[in-house]
């Protein structure tokens, strides 16, 4: 083999490697299944939004006891910091537990990519939440598979 074979051969494996790698899934350690969803419910203060782009889980479909990890980007512009949550409504009596630091971000006004992990604790309605600096829910959206979807709410959020 000569050396300028050996170069063309080195370029086309690392073109395919480059193909490859942009196109497999970026996996995350301990969700080993890609979780479809469906959009249910939103809600939204003017130019405010969030976008899931994709949910892992520990399970293929959305359980209690099970873990997801969602990963999306957000638009904050109706504040210049807020908190976005990840967390389940309840569709029974029982609680949804303490809220664990995965389940939460920080979010600074602007657009931004997060990711934020959530262990279902029951039956219920997956949701990304805005909330203000006194606690106060101000939009967010619904997202799940068949009847863990919410959609449509009955409330509305509070102006933030």
């Amino acid at each position: 083999m000569t050396g300028r074979t050996t170069v063309l051969l080195f370029a086309s494996f690392l073109a395919t490697l480059t193909t490859a790698c942009q196109s497999a899934p970026n996996k995350p350690d301990g969700f080993p299944h890609k979780v479809h969803f469906e959009l249910g419910d939103s809600e939204f203060v003017g130019l405010d939004g969030i976008e899931i782009r994709e949910v892992w889980g520990t399970a293929p479909q959305y359980r209690p006891g099970e873990s997801y990890l969602v990963r999306g980007t957000y638009r904050l512009d109706s504040l210049d910091t807020a908190t976005l949550l990840l967390a389940t409504t309840a569709t029974s009596s029982q609680n949804s537990g303490p809220t664990e630091p995965t389940q939460l971000s920080q979010v600074a006004k602007g657009a931004r990519d997060f990711e934020l992990v959530h262990k279902m604790p029951t039956q219920g309605y997956p949701h990304l939440t805005f909330y203000n600096p006194s606690g106060s829910p101000f939009g967010g959206v619904y997202f799940g598979t068949g009847d863990t979807v919410l959609r449509v709410k009955r409330w509305s959020y509070a102006a933030p």
